[in-house]
């Protein structure tokens, strides 16, 4: 059997709770379909369908690569749109998702490196790394056709530590995407 998973940071429950918030008052019956506060994490790496015979040798590779890295913190900015071609003239129309974006982190840009070369996989070296949580995704045919467009972006200030990383299984439940923690793998403390 095979499960579709991928590597992650879950999100405090502290800060899920103030996501939640936001997404009920933004809840107007919005050509958007609005994630479960359950399912809001940042994705590290998407590993796609892996043999369930594999997954206690992954968690191993996973555990032996956290305890290696120190835990740190993550600075969300905001809250904003998101686009599938991002450009300094984006339509708000042409958004496919909401989320919460953070600044970008070296550390998170290093964290996930090691992770890919404990897999041995060829890590192509990025500029940053610039996390978010969804928070929704457009219904693309209505919301194009909203006749007025809400202002769903704001200022969204706020600090999380990064103690542990989260193998995740992705699926499906009553019609939203479903993460069901598989293994946690605590961060090391070098403080």
């Amino acid at each position: 059997m095979k499960r579709k998973l991928f590597l992650g940071i879950d999100i405090d429950s502290h800060l899920k709770k103030m996501l939640d918030q936001i997404v009920k008052k933004n809840d107007e019956n919005l050509p958007i379909k609005w994630y479960r506060k359950e399912s809001y994490h940042i994705t590290l790496i998407f590993l796609g369908w892996v043999d369930e015979d594999l997954v206690i040798e992954l968690s191993e590779k996973f555990r032996q690569a956290c305890a290696e890295f120190s835990s740190f913190d993550i600075q969300f900015e905001k809250i904003k749109l998101a686009y599938k071609n991002n450009t300094q003239e984006n339509n708000p129309c042409d958004a496919k998702m909401i989320w919460l974006e953070g600044k970008a982190s070296e550390e998170l840009k290093e964290l996930q490196k090691m992770l890919e070369e404990s897999l041995d996989i060829h890590y192509i070296d990025k500029k940053s790394f610039r996390p978010h949580v969804t928070l929704g995704r457009m219904r693309a045919k209505q919301w194009a056709k909203l006749e007025k467009f809400p202002n769903l972006e704001k200022d969204f200030e706020v600090s999380m530590d990064v103690m542990s990383i989260t193998l995740f299984e992705s699926g499906s439940k009553e019609g939203s995407p479903d993460y069901t923690p598989i293994d946690v793998f605590e961060l090391g403390d070098f403080e």
